[in-house]
């Protein structure tokens, strides 16, 4: 759902009209997981109508991760852009005779599929020289059409898994293309800072843009477009409270409270209060479900998960040093720092000075009761009441990034 982002995409557009004007400008968009990365740049997409650009748009997270299923995801998005346009019609996405659909655009285009289905058949796939093959194919289309382009790579950071040398390749090729430009996303922040920083190949190449919370009247928008009645004003000023103005968040109990008040014709506080905290913690909360997932991504390739799950409790009660942790868990210093480096590197934590805090404070809020044994749907009104007062107390101003 796109809702107020109408600043972030005034700016998107302002650079697509200097690209069009013949600038070249690569964007790098940081957000945390579900605050609104992808729906702003496919918001951008389908209102973007200028004829002199095209903008291919590939989710990493939903191809094969690797270097045969990345150059594969890029040729077919970057050659359907183009046919679409071309004859103003869209064509099913998953057209599979990728051949057929180059051979709509004449000889250059055929031979690039061509000599790409030819290296993948080999049976040692020279994998640095199909990242080449496409990457240069991309400004040689280009220029052949007259065409600039704006390719979307969202979520960048999947990228890392494709080829070890992936960013180098990359920027080898495409520094000095004039028609070409990358707007890329990332919601690990780490990760996605590492790559862009001085010591790699992508520094001072992207413009940065952050995209935050919503404030309040974002938020109040939002809550009006969400449900299908009114809501009181203070009601409405909870949910921002302990939402924090973070979109999915606010999606996510407007919807309990549509389904209470189908089932009610009307809403009052303890309702509000409840469905808060069912959607953070009741199994089937969306709120619940989606920390659930997040903890599970992150610690999916860590061995000793409970140690780490350990540390995200303690943090998640007060953010706390190296020593502080390693001395209430009795474990060496160098031990616990490695777990820490770990943890920085998934985004659920950050380092402020010598202090590491959880990035998210309802995500800590949800792992420090979640460790106590709070689960399923919670009906008594004492205990809702009790969690909102300690959510409160817990709350920071704003999510830090």
């Amino acid at each position: 759902m796109f809702v107020n982002r109408n600043h972030e995409l005034a700016i998107l557009n302002q650079h697509s009209r200097s690209i069009s004007s013949g600038s070249r400008i690569n964007i790098a968009l940081f957000g945390l997981r579900r605050i609104g990365k992808t729906e702003l740049l496919l918001q951008f997409k389908s209102t973007t109508h200028d004829s002199n650009i095209l903008i291919p748009y590939i989710n990493l997270q939903k191809i094969i991760p690797d270097t045969e299923g990345f150059v594969k995801a890029y040729s077919k998005e970057l050659i359907f852009e183009t046919v679409r346009q071309k004859e103003q019609a869209d064509y099913p996405y998953e057209m599979e005779d990728l051949l057929l659909l180059a051979s709509k655009l004449g000889d250059m285009e055929t031979h690039h599929v061509r000599t790409l289905i030819s290296i993948l058949k080999q049976h040692e796939i020279a994998r640095e020289e199909l990242l080449e093959l496409i990457f240069e194919f991309a400004q040689k289309l280009a220029e052949k059409h007259n065409k600039k382009i704006i390719f979307i790579l969202d979520e960048f950071q999947e990228l890392l898994q494709v080829h070890s040398r992936f960013l180098q390749v990359m920027r080898s090729i495409t520094e000095k293309q004039k028609d070409v430009n990358y707007w890329i996303s990332g919601s690990v922040f780490s990760v996605f800072n590492e790559m862009l920083n001085y010591k790699n190949p992508f520094f001072g190449q992207f413009t940065r843009m952050t995209l935050e919370n919503f404030d309040r009247e974002s938020t109040h928008e939002l809550i009006d477009s969400t449900l299908p009645f009114k809501l009181a004003q203070n009601h409405k000023d909870k949910i921002y409270k302990f939402t924090n103005g973070q979109p999915y968040y606010t999606v996510a109990v407007c919807r309990k409270i549509s389904e209470q008040y189908a089932l009610d014709s009307s809403i009052n506080t303890p309702q509000v209060n409840y469905c808060i905290m069912n959607e953070i913690f009741a199994d089937t909360g969306s709120i619940n479900e989606h920390f659930e997932y997040i903890l599970d991504v992150s610690l999916a390739k860590f061995r000793n998960k409970d140690r780490y799950k350990t540390i995200l409790f303690l943090l998640s009660q007060d953010p706390a040093t190296l020593a502080a942790i390693a001395r209430h868990i009795k474990k060496p210093t160098g031990e616990i720092s490695n777990y820490l480096k770990a943890l920085l590197r998934t985004d659920l934590i950050f380092r402020k000075d010598s202090t590491y805090h959880i990035r998210d404070p309802l995500f800590a809020f949800w792992v420090n009761n979640k460790y106590l044994g709070l689960g399923t749907e919670i009906t008594s009104g004492k205990a809702v009441e009790h969690l909102l007062a300690n959510l409160v107390s817990s709350q920071p101003s704003s999510v830090v990034l």
